[in-house]
């Protein structure tokens, strides 16, 4: 008869595989979706686009524009001033000047994070008048609270233009 050789059994804790299976999950969620704040920390992920304005509402502390006529044309057709950004355009006019179907000139990032969500303004000028500089409004993108978190949905700017 063979003799069977024994062999000893590795022993690897439980949780030294959890931990290993966590750190791998981590690297590959964020190889794939850079975090928010590094993508909106860098001046050239923004593209100027232009449109008309159909409708400004308040929602939630947040300005939101509708716009149509859009160039160059994005994937949707809504934009919102927060945070810092927006108590800077308030405080620089923005609602004393603004006029239904005036011209918008917004400067917004290519890429957005959510599903249907509006683009985020880093800039705003109505009929010629800036109320938020792209200087001021990068500067604010970088510390906004909701560009801290991971996105899992990126969604492209500019898609009929191809100019990503």
């Amino acid at each position: 008869m063979k003799e069977r050789i024994k062999l000893k059994p590795i022993k690897i804790k439980k949780r030294w595989i959890a931990l290993g299976v966590a750190v791998l999950m981590l690297l590959a969620f964020f190889h794939a979706n850079p975090p928010t704040w590094i993508y909106y920390s860098i001046e050239s992920n923004y593209i100027t686009v232009t449109g008309t304005v159909d409708y400004m509402k308040h929602g939630g502390g947040d300005i939101y524009f509708g716009c149509c006529d859009l160039s160059p044309g994005v994937s949707g057709d809504t934009f919102k001033l927060t945070g810092a950004n927006r108590r800077t355009a308030v405080d620089n006019g923005l609602f004393e000047k603004f006029t239904h179907g005036a011209t918008v000139e917004f400067v917004i990032p290519k890429l957005f994070y959510g599903n249907g969500y509006a683009y985020p303004v880093a800039a705003i000028s109505i009929d010629g008048v800036e109320y938020l500089s792209f200087e001021e409004g990068l500067r604010n993108m970088r510390t906004l609270k909701y560009l801290w978190t991971a996105p899992t949905l990126w969604h492209t700017a500019d898609l009929t233009q191809g100019n990503l």
